[in-house]
């Protein structure tokens, strides 16, 4: 499942069809600075594969990294900081943007983490990867409840099967909630960290030369605990599953998750 793992890390991004962003259920503005942006601030934690049908971190897939923020510049529309990602043994790296607005209280993350699940799961089934152009994501506000963090159409989004190839027409949705506090340890210390919860949904129809040939339908649930002053302290994508009616497809797939937890944190001076 490493093969998994690396995909779910790493990916192009590029055009976006029709978005609808950040439509919220708003509470009274409250100001948290949720995620530290200065160069040179570091996170190490651990990295683990959740089997499918427990959320189980299964064994041996332990990964030690090492997480750095390394410049601030302007990204697709945004002021941003790109954190870097380092994993010890193995010489792995990857790379995403952040960016803040209303004094760090709300959280950006660009789209590689979430669009990786979908390609990571057709890679599995011969298909290239798939550009859907997932961009900014709003994935933490302090003061909204509730929102849509993406909702997008897809158009002529070009597929290939081998030597097959066709398009994906359907549509993109993210919901995003609040969904409380838990407990959660760095430093040595226990903190207490605010929960924000992901609803990841694609439903789209899968053709060859205009001729529609079925549908292909993703989900999953991503999941952010940030702890303000500390920053993400806890990642997890929960198993994923893509359902198919394109012959030679099978119906159900599914693939494993990944969480992340930092351990320590460094802030620069």
């Amino acid at each position: 499942m490493r093969n998994f793992l690396a995909l779910i890390l790493m990916l192009p991004l590029i055009a976006i069809i029709s978005c609808k962003d950040d439509e919220a259920t708003t509470q009274p503005v409250t100001k948290t600075n949720y995620l530290n942006v200065k160069i040179g601030s570091k996170w190490t934690g651990e990295e683990y594969i959740l089997d499918t049908a427990k959320s189980e971190r299964l064994v041996g897939s332990k990964a030690n990294y090492t997480l750095e923020i390394k410049t601030k510049e302007t990204f697709d529309g945004k002021s941003a900081a790109l954190f870097v990602r380092e994993y010890g043994v193995s010489n792995r790296k990857d790379s995403n943007y952040y960016a803040l607005e209303n004094d760090g209280s709300v959280v950006y993350e660009y789209g590689r983490e979430m669009q990786s699940t979908f390609n990571s799961a057709l890679t599995g089934l011969g298909v290239t990867t798939i550009n859907l152009g997932i961009k900014w994501v709003k994935v933490a506000d302090a003061s909204s409840t509730s929102w849509v963090a993406l909702n997008q159409n897809l158009k002529d989004v070009p597929v290939s099967v081998g030597s097959l190839s066709g398009s994906l027409n359907g549509t993109l949705v993210i919901n995003a909630t609040k969904t409380g506090t838990n407990q959660v340890s760095i430093d040595g210390k226990t903190l207490t960290a605010e929960l924000f919860t992901h609803t990841l949904e694609i439903k789209t129809i899968a053709s060859v030369l205009g001729s529609p040939l079925g549908n292909i339908n993703f989900s999953t649930t991503i999941k952010y605990w940030f702890v303000p002053g500390y920053g993400l302290i806890r990642y997890l994508v929960e198993p994923s599953t893509l359902t198919a009616t394109v012959p030679g497809f099978p119906s159900t797939t599914k693939l494993n998750g990944l969480e992340r937890i930092a351990l320590t944190y460094t802030e620069a001076k």
